[in-house]
């Protein structure tokens, strides 16, 4: 189904790591060289409630660099 996933375009083609916040600062979700499979669970696969979560993705580049992306995901049931 369409939109049960976070899914990033391109985010295969580099080393990355997602990491997704709660709206207390608090990290709920991480997964180095994501694949798209976040569906609103957190690291310890409970669902998380509805509303808004920062992300924060970190790819790493070929020439040793690094850049930042940052947005605002929000989920609904």
């Amino acid at each position: 189904n369409a939109n049960e996933f976070f899914e990033i375009t391109c985010i295969d083609q580099y080393p990355n790591q997602l990491e997704i916040f709660d709206r207390f600062g608090q990290l709920i979700y991480e997964q180095r060289n994501y694949d798209n499979s976040w569906n609103g669970l957190d690291t310890n696969g409970t669902a998380v409630t509805e509303g808004g979560y920062l992300w924060v993705l970190r790819i790493d580049l070929p020439n040793g660099g690094q850049r930042i992306y940052k947005g605002v995901v929000n989920l609904l049931r």
